[in-house]
């Protein structure tokens, strides 16, 4: 995969913040460019 220095933003949704830690290590670990938001339900994230 060719890599083209993009800040990806990637918006999660999950209520269980053990997934949030595992998937921000996870990104963090990929060497991932982005922006990571988190939201804990369908209402907040469709205020986001």
């Amino acid at each position: 995969m060719e890599k083209t220095g993009q800040i990806v933003s990637i918006l999660m949704a999950d209520d269980d913040e053990d997934d949030r830690l595992m998937a921000r290590d996870a990104l963090e670990d990929a060497k991932l460019v982005s922006d990571l938001y988190f939201v804990e339900d369908g209402v907040e994230l469709l205020n986001f």
